[in-house]
Order: C-alpha cells, then sequence, then structure tokens
C-alpha cells in the first residue's frame, strides 16, 4: 500500500506539474527508486547518494597519515553508481546536531581545513552525480546552521573566507561552462578513473567525457607533496583550468590557471602540494 501511494503520488505531481523535480532521501538499497513508474519503479527523478556523502567525509574526517588504508571509502561510489539517478548530498543534515559544519569536518587546524575543504568540492564536482550543498558551506561557516538567525556574512571579512567564498563561486562557474562534468553523469562513458590504485599515497585521477571535450580532475588529499606525479590519460596536453592550492584561493603557490602541460605518449607530470585538487582542460 505504502509503494503504490508514492507511484500514485509522483505520477500525479508529473502529470499536473511536469517540471516539478522529485528527489528521494532514502538510505536504503531498496531497487528503482529512480525508475518510471510505468517501469515498477518509485518515479522519483533523483535519490540522495547518502553512502557517498558518509564515506567522502568519513575520508576527509582521517587523519591524513591513515588515509592510504581507507582509500576505497572514495572509489566504492563508482561501484554501484548506475543503479540510480543520483545526487550527491551535503544538506542540512550535515550542519546541525552536533555534527559540525562540512570545514569544520575536514581533518586538522584552521588553515589546513580550508585547504581540505577546497580539493573536497572539486572532487564533489568533477565526480559523477548532481551536487547539493547547504548554505553558508559556500563562505567557510564554521557555525551549525541555526533556524532562527541568518548565515555568518560578517565571515567574508575575513582574507581566508572571502578566498574560500570566491573558490566556491569560481568552482561553480566552471562547472556550469564544462558540459563532461554534467552531460554523462548516468550514461556509460562519461566517468573513468584514471589513477584509483594508490601507486602515489592519497592521489586519485578522474576523466570525464561528454560529445563535446574531456576534463580530467588530480587529487592530492595526502599531507605530503607530490612534486612528480605521473599520470596517464588520453590527451596530448592538459590546460590547468583551475587549481584549488592557487594563491588566490589563499594556496601555497602563484595561480598556474591556463599552464600548458605537454605529455610524453598519454604522460603527464604534475606537481601536487599537499591537500590540493586540479581541473585540466584535456585536448
Amino acid at each position: 500500500s505504502a509503494l503504490n501511494f508514492i507511484k500514485n503520488m509522483n505520477s500525479g505531481i508529473k502529470e499536473r506539474f511536469p517540471t516539478v523535480m522529485l528527489c528521494a532521501e532514502d538510505s536504503t538499497d531498496f531497487p528503482k527508486v529512480t525508475a518510471p513508474v510505468w517501469s515498477d519503479g518509485l518515479g522519483f527523478d533523483y535519490k540522495w547518494d547518502m553512502g557517498y556523502m558518509n564515506d567522502t567525509l568519513s575520508y576527509f574526517q582521517t587523519d591524513p597519515l591513515f588515509r592510504f588504508g581507507n582509500y576505497d571509502k572514495l572509489t566504492f561510489s563508482m561501484m554501484y553508481y548506475h543503479a540510480e539517478y543520483y545526487i550527491l548530498p551535503f544538506s542540512h543534515d550535515e550542519n546541525v546536531h552536533g555534527k559540525a559544519t562540512v570545514l569544520q569536518k575536514m581533518h586538522g587546524l584552521y588553515d589546513g581545513k580550508f585547504a581540505q575543504a577546497r580539493a573536497f568540492y572539486m572532487y564533489n564536482a568533477i565526480h559523477a552525480g548532481k551536487m547539493l550543498d547547504f548554505m553558508g558551506s559556500e563562505i567557510g561557516q564554521l557555525r551549525e546552521w541555526d533556524e532562527s538567525r541568518e548565515q555568518d556574512w560578517f565571515m567574508l571579512k575575513y582574507p581566508i573566507h572571502d578566498a574560500f567564498h570566491h573558490y566556491i563561486m569560481e568552482l561553480n562557474h566552471l562547472y556550469l561552462k564544462h558540459s563532461a562534468l554534467f552531460e554523462r553523469d548516468y550514461t556509460d562513458g562519461g566517468f573513468e578513473w584514471k589513477d584509483c590504485k594508490q601507486n602515489y599515497p592519497c592521489c586519485y585521477a578522474i576523466q570525464r567525457y561528454s560529445s563535446k571535450e574531456s576534463i580530467v580532475g588530480v587529487f592530492n588529499f595526502a599531507g605530503a607533496p607530490q612534486d612528480h606525479y605521473i599520470l596517464h590519460c588520453d590527451a596530448k596536453r592538459l590546460t590547468v583550468l583551475m587549481d584549488s592550492s592557487a594563491d588566490i584561493y589563499n594556496g601555497t603557490r602563484p595561480n598556474t590557471a591556463g599552464t600548458v602541460i605537454e605529455g610524453n605518449d598519454g604522460e603527464f607530470v604534475i606537481s601536487l602540494p599537499p591537500f590540493t585538487g586540479m581541473c585540466f582542460q584535456a585536448q
């Protein structure tokens, strides 16, 4: 009876309001949540990927010294990803009830939290799936959400928070500009791990594809640099689109955006400071 109610409700809503987006917050593995009702599904448009949310936050809460042994927390999500149309949710639930804000969840001290949060949000943007974030996260809010007061906009007078806000804005614009980050979220051929075997501890690489372009994301989630990280990917050259460690975002090195790295038979040597994400246009 409950399943029939949900199916009838979703069908009725879609019939009357075709542009409405229906999303399910569901932590179970109940099948066909986002399949159409005519295919014996529940008829939701998207399902929150609670497993991705929990595993990713757990990874970033872990001391970087021990992340190497937890590498599968970042790779497991793609093992089941094509079962549903997933949203990657970092909602109000993760910013209340003593859980701390997303920024505060990052391991380590103040500056280190911001560096990791920048890499975390770039990883989230390059991973397959639609993004859901909660207000206040874009300014690096440290206080949990309280419905009785406004967000702490005064934080933007502090350079590190203002730089983080600028970073999130540019990351969102990057996402909207490049179809490889969203066009094939739910079809084969849109996402490929280029490095997740941990030959370089806590380093990952992802290549995304669309009908028009290819984007590569490279990440170092360790507390130590990888000055000569070797990436193998389908490209002749890589152009830096965004670097989370750039000084304009309160990072540790000059902005490398626009830099072209030439490959050698698909092999690229990249310098990755600690807690860094880099996004490239592959050509």
